[in-house]
């Protein structure tokens, strides 16, 4: 994903409501200069929580209003769109920040290291902050929420006992694949996510359902393994609050030592 360009569209976009979750998620794929997108309709419609017919009314919005360019067709016979950068109020069009990596061509799924990136990319808290928070608009279908206090708050509290970016991303991820209901009323507020790190683990817990980083960190950490028996410890790990490699590994030595024989061989 690119922090960069995800951060213009906050700054500088003045999309709103539909067309601005489907802006969001075409510069998660995208490329530190805003091209290269080429994410599906379907995937589109699946992390902005729209349906694909909304997704493809805000491309044309966006289109037409020149905030988006189609600039081919990938290998997946997806469009490709570039981003369009406006100029900043100095005159000279952003460019990416000093240091920061080209990102290669997006996959539909971020890797754990790209979710560090908002710490790494920036080195600020605060741009860090408002990035997870558009994260969760996206995911959970919030476009109208407001970054009150008390969901900065509560954010900046978990990030203080030392939970990184990669760890709150997951718990979001969690939120928007089964958040809870009572009454058929859906709680997943970022608040609530982060109320407290006994919250954050859980719902980071919850997010193994859908496979995503669980699945990428089962197969990278115990690559010719049963994948089922895999991803079963790096979700009990993931709800114990070890989120890390390392931890992921002392969990399997613990609990599924035919991980670690199938690792070894």
């Amino acid at each position: 994903m690119s922090v960069h360009v995800m951060s213009w569209v906050l700054r500088h976009s003045e999309a709103t409501l539909g067309a601005r979750l489907v802006l969001l998620v075409l510069a998660d794929h995208a490329k530190e200069d805003g091209t290269g997108a080429w994410p599906a309709v379907a995937t589109i419609a699946r992390e902005a929580r729209m349906s694909k017919r909304g997704v493809r009314y805000a491309l044309r919005r966006l289109e037409e209003e020149g905030l988006i360019t189609a600039t081919g067709v990938s290998r997946a016979e997806t469009t490709v769109w570039r981003i369009t950068l406006a100029e900043s109020a100095g005159g000279e069009a952003e460019s990416a920040p000093k240091g920061a990596e080209i990102a290669p061509e997006p996959s539909l799924e971020p890797s754990l290291g790209e979710l560090r990136s908002p710490l790494v990319v920036f080195g600020d808290e605060k741009r860090g902050e408002d990035i997870l928070f558009a994260y969760w608009q996206t995911k959970c279908s919030r476009p109208r929420s407001k970054f009150t206090e008390h969901r900065r708050r509560a954010l900046r509290a978990r990030r203080r006992e030392g939970y990184d970016w990669q760890t709150i991303r997951l718990a979001i991820d969690g939120a928007a694949a089964r958040p809870y209901v009572v009454d058929g009323r859906k709680y997943d507020d970022l608040e609530l996510i982060c109320r407290n790190g006994s919250k954050l683990e859980d719902f980071a817990a919850r997010s193994g359902t859908g496979g995503g980083l669980v699945a990428e960190m089962a197969e990278r950490l115990f690559p010719g393994a049963d994948p089922v028996v895999a991803r079963k410890c790096v979700r009990q790990a993931f709800g114990r609050g070890l989120m890390d490699d390392d931890g992921v590994r002392v969990h399997a030595e613990a609990w599924f030592p035919q991980l670690v024989k199938a690792r070894a061989s």
